[in-house]
């Protein structure tokens, strides 16, 4: 049953790659695309390491039995999460139904906390490089220019007084005005919660944020999974969870890239096998995890 979530996969991997070569130049590129675009490469690349970890290579360790292979499914499980986060980003930036001055809101609020989250890790690393002064000048920008965009209605990312409120509890936490220890939040809901908007089922993104926190977390649940396998069937099974989850998402996120891009629309409408798997994952999604699992 592995050896079948895996092709799934690897023909998914192939064709994310191809989206990316057509859409990667960079040419008239929007706003939305750029991010989305960036996001899709996380994707890509988060897709096909957990291709390579489901391949994995003998002997690379000494100690290890001659002929033995090593199943990461701790790491798998937790890529799959991955995946799925930038996903629903992807879909919160560039499809949720908006207005287009809450979009630019939203995107502004993105960038806010993406150069905010850069000061706080350049500030723990005692960086100094010329680039951190001038990104603090586009934060003040940035938060000028949400202050100043006026009323834009409620959306994903809450209403417009909310927003104003959040930002200024943000600025008057900030021990020090010039040097940022918090980064502002870009949404007001968490990736869980905005699934929903994607069609992804509420039992999907519960499972699967319950069941890969326990990895990503290091808690005793994850820790008696592995002591208490048995033998390859079991530690297949469990492979099997962040595959079918990888999967689901990865197609979504081209899914996504297909709805902003003419390009990606092309590559997708070249391979007719890879509609009708789309349209499957998608199917998929939308159902409770007993269904997938």
């Amino acid at each position: 049953m592995l050896d079948k979530d895996i092709k799934y996969l690897q023909k998914l991997v192939d064709v994310a790659h191809r989206v990316s070569i057509e859409t990667g130049d960079g040419s008239v590129a929007t706003r939305v695309q750029q991010e989305v675009s960036s996001l899709f490469m996380l994707v890509l690349l988060n897709s096909y390491s957990m291709v390579q970890l489901l391949h994995p290579k003998q002997n690379l360790i000494p100690s290890m039995r001659s002929g033995s292979v090593f199943y990461d499914f701790t790491t798998i499980t937790i890529i799959s999460r991955s995946i799925f986060e930038a996903f629903v980003n992807m879909h919160t930036l560039a499809v949720n139904p908006m207005a287009e001055a809450e979009r630019d809101v939203l995107l502004d609020l993105w960038d806010l906390h993406s150069l905010c989250e850069r000061q706080v890790m350049a500030r723990i690393l005692g960086n100094t490089a010329p680039i951190i002064e001038k990104e603090k000048i586009q934060i003040a920008d940035l938060i000028q220019r949400i202050k100043n965009i006026g009323q834009v209605g409620s959306g994903i990312h809450g209403k417009y007084d909310d927003i104003l409120k959040r930002l200024a509890n943000w600025e008057k936490a900030q021990p020090n005005t010039k040097e940022w220890y918090v980064s502002p939040r870009w949404t007001c809901q968490s990736a869980e919660k905005r699934a929903k908007y994607a069609d992804v089922h509420e039992y999907h993104s519960h499972f699967l944020y319950k069941y890969s926190s326990n990895y990503l977390h290091a808690n005793g649940f994850a820790a008696k999974q592995i002591h208490g396998i048995e033998g390859y069937l079991d530690g297949n099974r469990l492979c099997g969870f962040g595959v079918k989850f990888a999967t689901m998402f990865l197609a979504g996120s081209i899914e996504v890239m297909a709805q902003i891009s003419d390009k990606a629309n092309k590559v997708i409408d070249s391979m007719p096998e890879i509609i009708e798997l789309l349209e499957f994952w998608k199917k998929v999604r939308m159902h409770e995890p007993s269904d997938l699992i």
